[in-house]
């Protein structure tokens, strides 16, 4: 630990650094994991730079301990207050949920830059079904959302009841400050299928 902490923040930038360049070289985000105690500089590396809004973090754990006579939970979290409503105590039953919430907060962060101008079959049947303007844009690993504007639809808890009633999940997003709704992954057998079946 002598020789490793003096070069802390050689380390931290460098991480800063390698992660840039990764998000760089694809259109998605990163994933990645560090040691808890390093949040505090990198989360400060990222609000330097303006970045803050663009991650998300967490600190999941377990009840368990390596030492029962340390709190190392405790220890992390007390040294600062960076992780504090990041941390998350996981029972077996709460990891498909916590799972679900990641998604979640991931599909909130999608930005959606490259529309599909003509749409494809998949939003174009969602148009005449709703009588709406569904746009087809296509996201990071090759998948389509189809968004409609909220202000366009008449009746936006009909729409998402006849879109749930076969399946279809939605969410809404913010796009140049005008609210949608979208339906993710339509160009997937398994969306097209269900999205065919809406009456």
């Amino acid at each position: 630990m002598s020789e490793i902490t003096p070069r802390d923040d050689l380390r931290i930038t460098t991480m800063f650094q390698n992660l840039l360049k990764l998000k760089a070289q694809q259109e998605g985000g990163v994933i990645f994991s560090c040691g808890a105690l390093h949040a505090k500089k990198l989360i400060n590396e990222f609000e330097k730079h303006g970045l803050q809004d663009e991650v998300l973090y967490y600190f999941p754990h377990s009840s368990m301990r390596l030492d029962e006579s340390i709190n190392d939970i405790e220890y992390v979290v007390g040294k600062d207050n960076t992780l504090v409503g990041h941390t998350h105590l996981l029972a077996q039953k709460d990891i498909k949920p916590f799972g679900e919430r990641i998604i979640r907060d991931i599909t909130k962060k999608t930005k959606y830059t490259r529309e599909i101008l003509d749409g494809n079959s998949h939003s174009q049947f969602l148009s005449r079904c709703f009588k709406a303007n569904f746009r087809a844009f296509l996201r990071p690993g090759y998948h389509v959302d189809a968004l409609v504007d909220m202000a366009e639809l008449s009746d936006v808890q009909d729409v998402q009841r006849r879109v749930n009633a076969v399946g279809l999940k939605t969410h809404t997003i913010c796009l140049d400050g005008r609210s949608y709704l979208a339906i993710p992954n339509v160009n997937t057998k398994e969306i097209a299928e269900k999205i065919r079946k809406i009456f």
